[in-house]
């Protein structure tokens, strides 16, 4: 759909009185063999895969006003495809088991890292995105994303 992919696996974030910012990271997306085959697309050959690049100090950021947390439709438990808004309550609980850090033995380091994905629930829209088991059914889930995410914020 023309959208520039910003990050994938990591997204690198801080809040401050503006609200949320991610900055870029070096990445490479990588799609599972039956994504590549239904977009297409081959993989990138290890010469030109970015992963070992290097992380730039004052490197572009930009505001955050979303974000959309994935999850499969499954046969074992379908769920139907759809966007849905989380409630307030359930931000933090959603977002951290996709929160990277080093050690919980370090208690000062886990106390600034629950701390900002407090203040990160407490800025941005978090959305909960079920994926269809088919990639056919992509067109409208992007379409519902359009409509009830990018429209909502502004960026459309």
């Amino acid at each position: 759909r023309g959208y520039e992919p910003w990050a994938d696996d990591a997204l690198v974030f801080e809040t401050g009185p503006e609200g949320a910012r991610t900055l870029t990271l070096p990445f490479a997306v990588r799609l599972r063999p039956e994504s590549r085959e239904h977009f297409g697309i081959d993989p990138l050959p290890p010469d030109d895969r970015p992963e070992n690049g290097s992380i730039t100090v004052g490197a572009t950021s930009l505001p955050l006003a979303a974000i959309c947390i994935l999850r499969r439709s499954v046969a074992e438990s379908p769920s139907a495809p759809g966007v849905e808004p989380l409630p307030a309550g359930d931000v933090v609980s959603n977002l951290l088991p996709h929160a990277y850090w080093a050690s919980m033995a370090d208690g000062a380091r886990k106390e600034r890292m629950v701390r900002a994905y407090l203040a990160l629930a407490g800025t941005i829209d978090v959305y909960r995105v079920t994926m269809p088991e088919s990639l056919d059914d992509l067109p409208w889930l992007l379409d519902e994303i359009e409509e009830r995410v990018l429209a909502r914020v502004g960026a459309r």
